[in-house]
């Protein structure tokens, strides 16, 4: 853990939290053992998302301050993983800010709108190409898991059965996809 990390989650529990709280004290307790214990997995999975380290470290601040203001956090029977989808939460929300598309989602849903210029059909459709030009090249297993959720339409739950893996692994295999994906849309690797 950085110095700067702590320093900023110390910042971040003396600025957010009423003192006197024994709710907001335990909730604070929660907080710095997930920190303590996790904080760089966040980080990384919330810079799966956004491909920006100090993005991801903005967000996941944003998530730990978040936290913090949970009304009685100590009766949560996850709240690791609660933290986890209040990250992925504000990831998405900072997306949608900074204006960046998210790859596959958007190249989808090819068919014309009204009000969608021919300049961005055609933009998607090329997009398109190339992701399903990229697809064989992923491992099996990561081009499974993109082809049965975001093609057929499964949940990963029903991927995670046809493909014989647990949720968790058809979850990141998703993720790791999406990722490849959109690093060769963007010109990366």
């Amino acid at each position: 853990m950085s110095k700067d990390l702590h320093h900023d989650f110390v910042r971040l529990d003396a600025d957010t939290v009423a003192p006197g709280s024994r709710v907001m004290a335990e909730n604070r307790e929660i907080a710095a053992r997930i920190f303590r214990e996790d904080n760089a997995g966040l980080v990384r999975y919330i810079r799966v998302l956004l491909k920006d380290r100090n993005d991801a470290l903005e967000v996941a601040q944003d998530a730990y301050e978040k936290l913090l203001t949970v009304p009685d956090l100590c009766s949560c029977d996850f709240p690791k993983a609660y933290l986890y989808k209040i990250g992925y939460n504000l990831a998405l929300n900072f997306l949608k800010k900074r204006g960046r598309r998210q790859a596959i989602d958007e190249l989808i849903p090819i068919e014309t709108e009204e009000g969608r210029s021919p300049e961005r059909v055609s933009s998607a459709q090329a997009d398109f190409g190339l992701v399903l030009r990229e697809i064989p090249h992923l491992p099996w297993e990561q081009a499974e898991a993109l082809k049965l959720v975001k093609f057929e339409d499964l949940s990963i739950d029903q991927a995670a059965q046809v493909m014989g893996r647990g949720p968790q692994l058809v979850r990141r295999r998703l993720a790791t996809a999406l990722h490849t994906l959109y690093e060769k849309l963007s010109g990366g690797e």
